[in-house]
């Protein structure tokens, strides 16, 4: 496990649901929560992608805000600090490299949301 993942206590689990495989992130209850949330709802590596080239954007500038509001959960991006569903402020640093990671694991098999037999 990373440091990152260690620090905010979450872990990256493959689970089978019916005959299907589904990325998940678990965390314990608390700010760490709404995390694994936003995870699992950007389940997608192309999407992550995304996110972390704002991020990067961000990270570049003195001064930035952007965002992304998805099924129900939202990111606000700034420069030094981001913020999980207006609740969780976490150093955008540190969310980087916690969506990398969660990127790096939706790329490894079995894959998000495929038949496993």
């Amino acid at each position: 496990m990373s440091e990152i993942l260690e620090k905010y206590q979450l872990t990256y689990i493959n689970r089978v649901q019916g005959n299907r495989n589904i990325k998940d992130c678990s965390a314990p209850p608390g700010s760490s929560t709404n995390i694994s949330l936003f995870l699992y709802i950007i389940g997608d590596a192309l999407l992550c992608e995304d996110i972390i080239s704002e991020i990067d954007y961000a990270l570049a500038r003195t001064e930035y805000e952007g965002g992304y509001s998805l099924d129900g959960t939202s990111l606000e991006i700034n420069s030094s600090t981001s913020i999980i569903d207006g609740v969780v402020e976490i150093p955008t640093k540190d969310l980087k490299a916690i969506i990398s990671e969660w990127r790096k694991f939706l790329e490894t098999p079995p894959l998000n949301h495929k038949e496993i037999t």
